[in-house]
């Protein structure tokens, strides 16, 4: 089983500059932050941590979707399912896990991983938001099936 990440970054405006030294000081015990940033892409501000080990964790303001990149290439150049995952923050009071994967439309079988508008495989270019469950679904291994290729 993974470990869980520890995040202690509280729920108000997280894209907001005026968050940043709040982030920076309090990125929970098990991150090891780099430093902090922000950036504009085509669906607006997000709020970036870069991670010692080269990931970039990406924030939008509403804080419940978080993009990881697995290092500036991925982040300049995303192919998600392959070098960017999708995960999700969920309050407690949600009855779901802190920090999940994205699951959004998924019917909770391995099939589904593969059907919808949300599959892993798309050809949509953001569309293969279920890859990241899959592999989790998987015990965080590539399926042998997996239809992406690295």
């Amino acid at each position: 089983m993974p470990k869980q990440v520890r995040h202690d970054m509280g729920l108000h405006a997280c894209g907001s500059p005026n968050n940043a030294g709040h982030h920076r000081r309090s990125g929970g015990k098990n991150l090891n932050i780099l430093k902090t940033g922000t950036d504009t892409d085509s669906i607006g501000e997000r709020f970036l941590i870069y991670l010692n080990d080269g990931g970039i964790l990406a924030f939008r303001s509403y804080l419940y979707d978080v993009t990881y990149y697995l290092d500036g290439k991925a982040y300049k150049n995303p192919q998600e399912g392959i070098n960017w995952f999708g995960f999700s923050m969920y309050a407690e009071s949600s009855g779901k896990k802190p920090f999940e994967p994205y699951a959004f439309s998924w019917n909770g079988t391995e099939q589904g991983f593969l059907t919808g508008s949300y599959r892993c495989g798309s050809n949509r270019p953001s569309g293969n938001t279920l890859c990241t469950k899959w592999i989790q679904y998987n015990n965080w291994e590539i399926p042998k099936n997996y239809p992406l290729k690295f």
